[in-house]
């Protein structure tokens, strides 16, 4: 089964900065912004499941 895919967009500038902070940081072993931002997200989400926010 397929996973539905959703494109999200960011500023520029944005992205910059989390590049530059993953250039900085090759230790966090994220390949790119995309699986770094998908992980962030990810993690948030939980947090708002688990504190029932959503």
């Amino acid at each position: 089964m397929s996973r539905k895919k959703y494109d999200l967009k960011i500023n520029y500038k944005l992205f910059e900065v989390f590049k530059k902070y993953l250039d900085k940081h090759p230790e966090l072993g994220y390949r790119s912004v995309s699986e770094f931002l998908n992980e962030i997200i990810r993690n948030k989400a939980k947090e708002l499941l688990k504190s029932d926010k959503i």
